[in-house]
């Protein structure tokens, strides 16, 4: 099972097209708005945090990924997306192979102290403030399931429709993606 957690700017129809297309996978898509009523104009990251905040939006991810029943789940998080997903790195036992790929989640730097019990691959790019915490970044990688990548590109480099999008490091991370749904158990 393939979940995409979104940014603040939630699920467009050009993201689940390109991200269906290139994992050639059934994937639910997960919006901090789908709790909501309607589908409020979000502006930028403060209207999130007043609106939704990373705590609610975690917790949603949490009840919608915990129904499921498969022995493989595989999370891909953009910006927000990708700091919920850490915060829930550390409740996952081992009931199946969890494996999350986090895209330019900055607000990570405000986690730090989490220990995640699954694998992650952190993607970051050069262009974030996350940049002066990368030597805090660096003590995660003792834990030998988390991967950290830094990338000369800017926030938004793998999504779609975005101006920063980058083909290259996006085939990249799919192959990441689907070299771990390659191996998934029967």
């Amino acid at each position: 099972m393939i979940f995409f957690l979104s940014d603040i700017f939630g699920v467009t129809d050009i993201k689940k097209k390109v991200w269906q297309d290139a994992l050639n996978e059934d994937i639910q898509f997960i919006s901090p708005y789908q709790m909501l009523d309607t589908k409020p104009i979000i502006k930028n990251y403060s209207s999130f945090m007043e609106l939704v905040g990373l705590d609610k939006y975690s917790n949603y991810i949490w009840e919608k990924i915990t129904k499921t029943n498969c022995k493989q789940i595989v999370l891909i998080g953009e910006s927000v997306g990708a700091t919920a997903l850490w915060m829930l790195s550390m409740r996952f036992e081992k009931q199946c192979d969890v494996f999350l790929f986090c895209l330019y989640g900055s607000r990570i730097r405000d986690y730090l102290h989490i220990k995640p019990k699954c694998n992650v691959n952190l993607y970051f790019s050069l262009d974030e403030s996350v940049l002066r915490y990368s030597e805090k970044l660096k003590i995660l990688k003792k834990n030998n399931i988390v991967k950290i990548n830094f990338l000369n590109l800017r926030h938004g480099f793998a999504t779609p429709g975005n101006e920063c999008f980058s083909s290259s490091p996006f085939n990249e991370i799919v192959s990441e993606i689907n070299g771990v749904l390659s191996c998934r158990p029967e």
